[in-house]
């Protein structure tokens, strides 16, 4: 019976990694060349709720409901979101760029359950590698996926974004990148911090070479910020010199390696960080993000203990920031339990990365997750966000306590 449940949890963690980072959106590239609309939700919520079927057949496993101080803070937070969904529902003024009830189904199925679920595995070193050669397998089906459908536009984002405009069926170049970005950047995490095998180190930089296709092709400038901030998180923390020594080393054949592939793959990601002051002055959409939220700002500010709407008013759509979003809608009353949630997560992750950095790919997962609903997103999608802070919350009730290194 052990055994057997080993066995189930392991190929679920490989199908629930795989399936909610790149393999969704490896999913849809299919999709969209066999002809089908990848905008259709006939596919794209069947796919997320099988992500969470996954999650509950791993929690089944070894069921148990354990509140961690993390958990707490966000389910006070939970209930302020779901309070002001409520209010909004029985307010029949209230129009949304969605409906009431997708904004709770949304945020209960794909970011309350999820993080709920995940604080409470408890899973093994075995299990871990499990999760992370799925996340990884996908990445690499993704970036084979681009390069083979995809190989035309590569280095020319705007070309794409013109596509979906038209119509034609893509995935969205910010997808792309922040995927892409996020194989790149737990691949290099695992390799700077574990002890490899030769076919393991050949599988991620394999994996975290063809990641560079997407990664150009989506050219987003917040998927830079997330591809770096990790990192300096990582060398902010860790103890020794030898450790801060690899990471700059890390950080400098990275930094090389996006220079000389700009020759081969296009210049589109640095030429966006040059024309920022440009974009900002011709309105383009870097001054529109600029001006949602200073209104979304001024929004809270007139409404600022409890919040007044599940959109910012000036657009009715959410503002692409979390924690702007979470003022708005919740104000007072629900950012500030967030913000302490998030504190929790930082300290833990400084205990990880000190005591434990073997793990800190799923810290990888947080920040980049974080800064991704920084720019774009919404709280009541934000997926990874709940299930890196899960899997962070629970890291120490998983193993006991914090081990060495193993070499894999």
């Amino acid at each position: 019976m052990g055994i057997k449940k080993k066995t189930i949890i392991n190929i679920n963690l490989f199908l629930f990694f795989f399936l909610a980072f790149s393999g969704y959106y490896a999913t849809l590239i299919l999709l969209a060349n066999l002809g089908n609309n990848i905008g259709s939700r006939n596919y794209t919520i069947p796919l997320r709720f099988i992500i969470v079927l996954f999650l509950v057949i791993i929690f089944l496993q070894k069921p148990r409901i354990k509140l961690q101080k993390g958990l707490v803070l966000f389910l006070i937070f939970a209930v302020a979101y779901l309070s002001r969904i409520f209010i909004e529902y029985i307010d029949l003024r209230s129009i949304f760029h969605i409906s009431e009830t997708e904004f709770f189904l949304y945020f209960t199925s794909f970011v309350l359950v999820p993080l709920v679920l995940t604080c409470q595995f408890r899973l093994s070193e075995s299990n871990y590698n499990y999760a992370f050669l799925g996340l990884m397998g996908g990445t690499l089906i993704l970036s084979l996926f681009t390069l083979y459908f995809y190989n035309d536009m590569i280095g020319n984002v705007a070309r794409i974004s013109l596509a979906i405009k038209r119509g034609e069926n893509y995935i969205s170049p910010l997808a792309l990148s922040y995927v892409s970005a996020l194989g790149i950047g737990v691949g290099i995490a695992f390799i700077i911090t574990n002890n490899l095998s030769f076919i393991k180190k050949l599988f991620i930089y394999t994996s975290v070479s063809f990641s560079f296709i997407p990664f150009f092709l989506g050219a987003s400038r917040g998927s830079i910020l997330a591809l770096s901030l990790p990192f300096i998180f990582y060398f902010i923390c860790v103890e020794g010199i030898k450790n801060r020594v690899v990471t700059l080393i890390s950080i400098s054949i990275l930094a090389i390696v996006l220079i000389i592939l700009t020759q081969y793959l296009g210049f589109g990601i640095f030429g966006r960080f040059a024309n920022i002051y440009h974009d900002i002055e011709v309105g383009s959409s870097s001054a529109a993000r600029i001006q949602i939220w200073h209104a979304s700002l001024i929004q809270f500010v007139e409404n600022p203990v409890f919040g007044n709407s599940l959109n910012c008013e000036y657009i009715n759509h959410y503002p692409h920031n979390i924690l702007i979003e979470i003022l708005i809608t919740t104000g007072i009353v629900g950012f500030i339990p967030f913000v302490l949630f998030l504190q929790r997560i930082l300290i833990k992750m400084k205990m990880i990365v000190r005591q434990n950095k073997r793990y800190f790919w799923i810290c990888v997962v947080f920040i980049q997750a974080f800064i991704q609903n920084m720019f774009s997103g919404s709280i009541y999608a934000a997926g990874w966000l709940a299930m890196a802070a899960g899997l962070v919350i629970g890291l120490n009730t998983q193993n006991g306590k914090l081990r060495r290194t193993y070499r894999y």
